[in-house]
């Protein structure tokens, strides 16, 4: 993968967010850290219950080894459901990790 393919993933996700999450999370935010899914919270009014690390990102991506060790290029599309202990992250998660000093965009996309 490469970091153009990831941001089109990232923002993507940052759009749905952008709806789904509630005014008063989006008012809360200062910073996106890699605990974002923890902090939000969803507007809570559509016809089916799902979490946001679910209904936001196109998919979810992993690595061979360590998403925070392994380079960009290692990282691929998994069909499974987000899960850290599993190496299993959202696109966005991955950008904050990787590119902590380029999430400023991303910020204030999730808060308009």
């Amino acid at each position: 993968m490469t970091k153009e393919q990831l941001r089109k993933y990232v923002e993507q996700e940052a759009l749905w967010l952008q709806y789904y999450v509630i005014r008063v999370s989006k008012d809360q935010l200062t910073e996106l850290n890699e605990k974002f899914y923890e902090t939000v919270n969803s507007i809570g009014y559509t016809k089916r219950v799902i979490s946001l690390d679910r209904r936001c990102p196109a998919t979810m991506l992993t690595s061979p080894n360590n998403v925070k060790e392994d380079d960009i290029s290692q990282m691929f599309e998994i069909g499974e459901p987000r899960n850290h202990p599993k190496n299993v992250y959202t696109p966005l998660e991955i950008w904050i990790i990787k590119y902590k000093e380029e999430t400023q965009w991303l910020l204030e996309l999730i808060k308009r």
